[in-house]
């Protein structure tokens, strides 16, 4: 009994390892992978035996394609003409090795539209040594993940080592990664949008690196130049944590051949976000350095780079990265190494040097305590001559440089002594304002070239994001050059949508109603003496206002009767002012009718400074149209300043021409006001697009546009002197002003001010709920860094008031140091510079 047991026990025993030893083989049997091949591309021709096109069709998974030396030898590389698109690399573990062999494959025939150099739909692929260009899509295009394109150039004796060369896209990009499986790949060592010698620009129509939705991504260590951009990152959040190191952009091999990208270094938008440009990547030469565009756009970080010569360094557009602002400089020390100023609270602030306005050399780097002061002390020299900042908040934002700083040391001071806090003054936009009586003037839709929504982003960032009431427009050009083919009737409708963007916004309209009488003059006009000297002429120009005002109805405030009628240089511009007076008196009824709430501004005429302006103006106050206008304008500061002596008369005496003005247009019925219009200073990086206007430095053009901003709304007139955010300083001004003079009107009250200062300008103001505003300034000569000069000034009438001191260049805000002396109010120490510092005064 006990041996059958036995045996019955050993069989089971027997049949069981059987079984175990055949699923063992099954499952080895399952698991073998294929053997991968070594195999040499022998041809140059574009398909057979030999060929790449036949080798990449045949080819399987962990395949390394070499190429033979003999007939691709690495001094004289050997092309490859393709006629058709290549077969897409659809298996995984793929090695394409050219490092040791001079490869070129040119796609001039291979397709139209977006065809591909090479289309990589699998991961684990490695391509390293190619030249790829001239194809019509990207030189190589990325669905897959882990692949790796390039390595090290260093690495093999073909002219490129591992990294390969891609240019000459006519479509797209050098390299594109694109959809979410585009993921952890590496983009190293190539040439991208340059030569072989990576000194000189082949270029791509797209980018160098486009980026659509691909994540995790590492581009390392290449030459980016000759595209549209350096690398693009793009088009929705997808494409986010991507990291950009050590790469030069828009510089040739050498570190210096500048080799441009025509719109960016680097730039995300439209949901791009948490990407990280840094570290150690130069990016010089390009339009922008790194750019970012839509609010969708957050948490892209840039930090310890080369950034300079660009166009522009940093550029927030949109709101994008939060409009995360830039921290301000408030005192600095270069030959001790010393900065400090004020940030967001917490914020990771980096310093660097640079020869304008960028970041050039990394300096180091301190974190913002809780109030948003930081002090960095390097321990040594900082290399200069300029210094600006970066901040990073804790969600990966980061901001624009700040200003750059200007001479050897400075401390922005207020008040000397004074010891209380000071922040930053928070600007705001224009529909949360009241009134300010500060004016602008832009491009309109049709002329920019944008679609609705770009014009819109564009409005915001410029117009509104400023803080400016009121806009100066002209659908028909306001002076040459002149469209003849386009009618003095066309209204679009993105100008429709226009018009109510800007009034949802609460800014206001001025609309210029020029009329070139296109239909009477298809191909521009003889010379002649002057305009609306017939009554035909006259019957048109008053049809054309009629439909224009009609058309507008309710929702344009004022209608100008045309710009600069004086302007002699173009005559079917210039009006004689007693056609100019009859014009007047012919248009106002017609605008009324049409629009009986219409306001009707006249004047504008050119540069103020000229006596015959003057006498234009002169004529039109005498006249007896006077008591049918509201509103006489005039354009009077063209880069007028004391520092240059044709001017110098004038800029003293413009005061008092306003003045004179005002008394007899008063005088002869008028009750309206006055409009300072296009108020410019330029400076060599910013031509104003005027030619022959004395120019300034970036540092003394705020200070000079601060001053007329004041000085006009000072004689109670609209300021005119709205700017672009690319001329940043000056930009910064106009809305730190457009926020401070928020509810404002002209008041009057005594000040006394003593000081060394011979030239001392104040203008005084009222301000909603009993508050006030006092602005001084030296208007002598303005340079680029003025530490000030003490004054003290008395305020009769103001004692126990609360003053803080307010710096409009500089963005800073401190509570003021006082005393009362009787009922007056007495500030001492206070810093008088050669642009504006305000005073508010409130009640306790």
């Amino acid at each position: 009994m006990k041996g059958k047991v036995f045996s019955v026990i050993t069989l089971v025993i027997l049949l069981s390892s059987l079984i175990m030893v055949s699923m063992k083989t099954e499952n080895l049997t399952q698991a073998a992978p294929l053997i991968s091949k070594t195999i040499f591309v022998t041809s140059t021709a574009d398909s057979g035996a030999g060929t790449l096109r036949q080798i990449l069709a045949n080819a399987q998974n962990g395949d390394k394609i070499l190429f033979d030396t003999s007939v691709f030898p690495p001094a004289s590389p050997v092309t490859i003409y393709l006629s058709s698109p290549l077969p897409a690399i659809t298996k995984d573990n793929l090695t394409i090795d050219a490092s040791d062999v001079g490869v070129i494959i040119d796609g001039s025939a291979a397709g139209s539209g977006i065809t591909p150099g090479l289309s990589i739909q699998a991961n684990h692929v490695a391509v390293r040594g190619l030249q790829i260009v001239n194809f019509a899509g990207c030189g190589i295009e990325i669905y897959g993940h882990e692949n790796v394109i390039g390595g090290d150039r260093s690495v093999g004796i073909g002219p490129l080592g591992q990294g390969n060369l891609l240019s000459g896209s006519k479509n797209h990009s050098g390299i594109g990664l694109f959809n979410t499986g585009a993921y952890s790949n590496t983009i190293q060592g190539n040439l991208i949008g340059v030569r072989a010698d990576g000194l000189s620009p082949w270029g791509n129509a797209g980018d160098g690196v486009h980026i659509n939705g691909g994540h995790h991504n590492l581009i390392l260590g290449n030459i980016i130049g000759g595209n549209s951009s350096g690398i693009q990152g793009c088009c929705t959040s997808d494409t986010s944590h991507n990291s950009i190191r050590g790469n030069w952009i828009g510089v040739g091999i050498d570190g210096s051949t500048p080799i441009t990208n025509t719109l960016a270094g680097v730039w995300f938008h439209d949901g791009a976000s948490y990407n990280t440009v840094g570290s150690d990547n130069l990016i010089a030469y390009n339009q922008t350095g790194v750019l970012m565009h839509t609010p969708a756009s957050l948490g892209n970080t840039i930090t310890q780079n080369s950034i300079f010569s660009n166009a522009y360094g940093i550029s927030l557009e949109d709101g994008s990265n939060g409009g995360l602002a830039a921290p301000v400089v408030t005192a600095f020390d270069l030959a001790s190494g010393m900065i400090m100023g004020r940030a967001c609270p917490g914020c990771t602030v980096e310093v660097f040097s640079d020869l304008g306005n960028q970041g050039g050399i990394f300096e180091g780097s301190m974190q913002a305590n809780a109030a948003g002061v930081f002090v960095f002390a390097k321990d040594e020299s900082f290399t200069g001559p300029h210094l600006t900042t970066t901040a990073t908040d804790n969600t990966g934002n980061t901001s624009s440089f700040s200003f750059p700083t200007s001479g050897s040391g400075a401390e922005t001071i207020i008040q000397a002594g004074n010891g209380n806090y000071i922040s930053t003054i928070l600007t705001k936009q224009s529909f949360e304002l009241s009134e300010n009586h500060i004016s602008g003037h832009t491009a309109n839709p049709h002329d920019s070239g944008m679609d609705y929504d770009a014009f819109k982003v564009y409005q915001e960032a410029e117009v509104f994001a400023q803080g400016i009431k009121g806009m100066h427009i002209y659908l028909n050009e306001g002076e040459e050059p002149i469209d003849w083919t386009r009618s003095d009737y066309t209204i679009e409708a993105i100008d429709d949508a226009w018009i109510d963007l800007l009034g949802e916004n609460d800014v206001y309209v001025v609309f210029g109603l020029s009329f070139w009488d296109k239909d009477n003059h298809p191909t521009g006009w003889p010379p002649v003496p002057s305009r609306f000297t017939t009554e035909e002429e006259i019957q048109r120009y008053l049809d054309y206002v009629r439909y224009i005002v009609t058309h507008f109805r309710g929702r344009i405030a004022y209608y100008e009767l045309w710009n600069e009628p004086d302007n002699m240089g173009t005559s079917f511009q210039f009006i004689e002012p007693e056609a100019y007076v009859e014009l007047i008196r012919r248009t106002v009824p017609v605008i009324k009718e049409a629009d009986p709430d219409a306001k009707v501004v006249v004047g504008a005429v050119s540069y103020l400074m000229n006596p015959y302006c003057q006498a234009y103006i002169n004529t039109i106050i005498k006249s007896d149209v006077l008591p049918l206008v509201d509103v006489i304008s005039f354009h009077p500061m063209f880069g007028t300043s004391p520092e240059h002596e044709e001017h110098r008369e004038y800029y003293y005496a413009y005061p008092q021409i306003v003045r004179d003005f005002q008394r007899n247009a008063y005088a002869n019925g008028f009750t309206g006001i006055f409009r300072a219009d296009e108020i410019y200073w330029c400076s060599p990086g910013y031509g104003c697009g005027h030619t022959g206007f004395p120019m300034h430095t970036e540092f003394t053009v705020p200070k000079y546009l601060a001053r007329g901003t004041i000085t006009n709304l000072g004689l109670g007139l609209v300021a005119g002197a709205g700017t672009s955010p690319h001329v940043p300083r000056a930009f910064t001004v106009i809305r730190n002003l457009s926020t401070i003079f928020s509810g404002v009107e002209v008041t009057q009250f005594p000040v006394e001010i003593s000081t060394t200062i011979i030239n001392v300008v104040s203008y005084t103001f009222s301000l909603p709920q009993d508050t006030y505003l006092l602005a001084l300034w030296n208007d002598g000569v303005a340079a680029d860094e003025d530490l000030g000069v003490g004054a003290t000034v008395k305020i009769p009438g103001f004692a126990g008031y609360l003053a803080t001191g307010l710096d409009p260049l500089h963005s800073l805000q401190q509570p003021l140091i006082t005393r009362d002396e009787g009922n007056a109010l007495v500030i001492e120490n206070l810093m008088l510079k050669d642009y504006p510092i305000l005073i508010r005064l409130a009640p306790q």
